[in-house]
Formats: structure tokens, C-alpha cells, sequence
């Protein structure tokens, strides 16, 4: 799909849609420039949430002033949007999972109707728009997806994707993680959950991690959540050296800021598990950081890839840009789903 302009955007808009809204039908009043004063052309998907601007035109829907405020405060859904303009190609921002519904502002959208918190929820302005539909919202927040370093192997596996440019990085203190083979786990003070924010399910590779958060979950802060990866079972690799079944990821605090390197470090005191083994730290340098992989790391165990963050605290919007992988070229190495193999249980030293 092509990169329109703004001017191309709302031009192709009202082109394909008649000069009229597609939810009421209002038919457009056009000025001494030939541009209509009654209707806009809607971002189904906001603009901000793309590298790009998001100016594509399945991408777009034609509406009159009060539908557009409507469709704003997402009580138009995007689908219903897309429906009504003949658009039969979803355009997602490149960090979102095309199989995942969302609603204009990114926010991702259940089966039930309820909604999980998005990168531009906690702005002040977008609260404000979404207020009709704020008790929609769940307290918890999903994990984002992880986008590929230009130079990941694995980054080439269908549905990937890659981050095009590391600019943002320059002069940049930051640091390269091991990237452990588990589940992602996210733990807060009277909730625990993986990929999906339901409850965790009995599966035997998560007893010990839930048992682990029923004994610390009276420590945490009300409003943190704590990213960690759970390595108690063997999913494409078997580990025998592991410092621990749980590694602490990262540590989001109640305004969804992602904690420094260092707070992050403080945490992992103080909840006695550990980090992932440090690659590199230092100022970003490409080079340096492509030669960091080694298929099997110093202590033995193979190695999946790694993670390169800043050291800094980043925001919940920066993290498709400040939190990116390299993964071995065919990372997952067995045919059949971790959770439907027999439980093979990882080792420590």
C-alpha cells in the first residue's frame, strides 16, 4: 500500500467515499478550494502509533463532524469504520499483531468488549477522548511485541518484523541482555499473568513461578508491574546452568514508565531473582553490538539471541523503538507447541 501525503490522504478519502460521511450519509459543503468544510478524513488507526504517519488510504474513512468525534472516542469501531468505506485490508502499525483487535488509539480489544491499555493511554488528551468508554479499560497491561534489530537473523520468520532505524540510538548509553527461551510472565501485586491478562492456568511450568509471587506479591508497589521470563521448562532450548527459574526482565512503575538499568538492578535485590547475563554495556555502537553473538554462551547453554535497551528510564510509546531483539535464524526448533510436550525441567547450577 502507498505512502499517500496528508493532502493525498484526505483527497483519495473523499474521493472513494462520494464527498459523504460513511456513517450518516451528510453529504459534503465544498468551499471556494474545492475542499469540503462539513466532512474530515478520519486516521481509522491514529497516526501517531506508525513510524510513518499512517497515511495510507485503507487507512482512512470519511466523516462528518459529529461522526468523527464519535469514531475519536471509539464508539465507531475501526471495523465498522473499514465496512463502511469497502476497505478490506487492515493497516496495523507495524508493532502490533495483525490477529490482535485494537481500536483507534492502539488499545487492545477482548473477545468480551473489555480493553487493555495501549502506548498513548495514560496521555492526559487521549483519557480525556475515551472517557465514554474508560470503564472498559482493565487494570493490566499486556506485554508489547519486541521488534527485530536490522541484523536478526530471526527477524526474516514469517510475521516478524524489524525495526529500519536506529538513529535514535546515537550517543546512547544502553545495554545488550542475553534473551532467554521461556515465557513471559508479568507480575503485579494481586495479579499474575502471561501473554493473555486471564489468569494463569495450572500448566506444571508455572506452579513454582506463581507459588514465588503468593510469597513476595505483599512487597510490591500498588501500580508496578514486573516483567520476567519464566525458564522453569525447556521450550526450544535446555538449559542446565541457569542462575535461577525466574530473570527479571524489566520494572514498570504506576505512571507505566519502564524503570532505569539501574532501579531495575535494585529490584532484582531485593526480590532475590536475577537479571539476564550482560552482553555490553556502554554507548551504542553497531558494530560492537553485531559481533556480540555467540551460539553457545560462556557457561555452556545454547543461546537464543539477545536484547538491547537503554539504560535510561523510557516511556510505554518508546518501547517499540528502545527495546529490540536479535534471535537466531530459526529460533523456535521443535514442531509442537511447549505447552502440549512433556515437561522438561530446566537445571540450575
Amino acid at each position: 500500500m502507498k505512502l499517500l501525503t496528508r493532502k493525498q490522504f484526505r483527497y483519495t478519502s473523499f474521493k472513494r467515499d462520494n464527498y459523504k460521511c460513511v456513517v450518516c450519509g451528510e453529504k459534503a459543503i465544498i468551499d471556494d478550494d474545492g475542499e469540503p468544510i462539513n466532512l474530515d478524513a478520519h486516521h481509522i488507526i491514529e497516526r501517531r502509533l506508525f513510524e510513518d504517519g499512517g497515511y495510507y488510504e485503507d487507512n482512512a474513512a470519511t466523516v462528518c463532524e459529529p461522526c468523527h468525534i464519535k469514531a475519536e472516542q471509539t464508539l465507531i469501531d475501526c471495523e465498522t469504520l473499514r465496512k463502511l468505506c469497502g476497505i478490506k485490508t487492515q493497516i496495523y502499525p507495524e508493532h502490533y499483531y495483525k490477529n490482535q483487535e485494537i481500536d483507534k488509539w492502539g488499545n487492545f480489544i477482548l473477545s468480551d468488549g473489555r480493553r487493555v491499555k495501549g502506548e498513548l493511554f495514560h496521555e492526559a488528551s487521549v483519557q480525556k477522548i475515551l472517557e465514554p468508554v474508560l470503564h472498559l479499560f482493565e487494570t493490566y497491561t499486556k506485554y508489547p511485541r519486541t521488534l527485530h534489530l536490522p541484523w536478526s537473523p530471526g527477524g526474516k520468520d514469517k510475521d516478524e518484523k524489524m525495526i529500519l532505524s536506529l538513529e535514535h540510538f546515537k550517543d546512547l548509553e544502553i545495554i545488550v541482555l542475553e534473551k532467554l527461551d521461556g515465557e513471559n510472565t508479568t507480575v503485579y501485586k494481586d495479579h499474575i499473568h502471561a501473554r493473555s491478562l486471564d489468569p494463569m492456568d495450572n500448566h506444571p511450568s508455572r506452579s513454582r513461578i506463581k507459588s514465588w509471587h503468593s510469597q513476595i506479591k505483599n512487597e510490591l508497589p500498588e501500580g508496578y508491574r514486573f516483567c520476567i521470563e519464566n525458564v522453569f521448562a525447556k521450550h526450544s532450548i535446555h538449559y542446565k546452568s541457569l542462575k535461577d527459574y525466574h530473570y527479571l526482565l524489566s520494572v514498570w512503575n504506576e505512571n507505566n514508565l519502564c524503570l532505569s538499568w539501574k532501579e531495575t538492578e535494585e529490584w532484582s535485590q531485593l526480590l532475590e531473582i536475577p537479571t539476564p547475563n550482560i552482553l555490553y554495556k556502554g554507548l551504542f555502537d553497531e558494530n560492537l553490538i553485531k559481533g556480540l553473538y555467540k551460539p553457545i554462551s560462556d557457561n555452556g547453554d545454547e543461546c537464543e539471541g539477545y536484547v538491547v535497551r537503554p539504560t535510561r528510564e523510557f516511556t510505554f510509546p518508546e518501547f517499540r523503538r528502545f527495546c529490540l531483539k536479535f534471535v537466531r535464524e530459526n529460533h523456535v526448533q521443535t514442531s509442537e507447541h511447549w505447552k502440549r510436550q512433556t515437561i522438561i525441567e530446566n537445571e540450575t547450577e
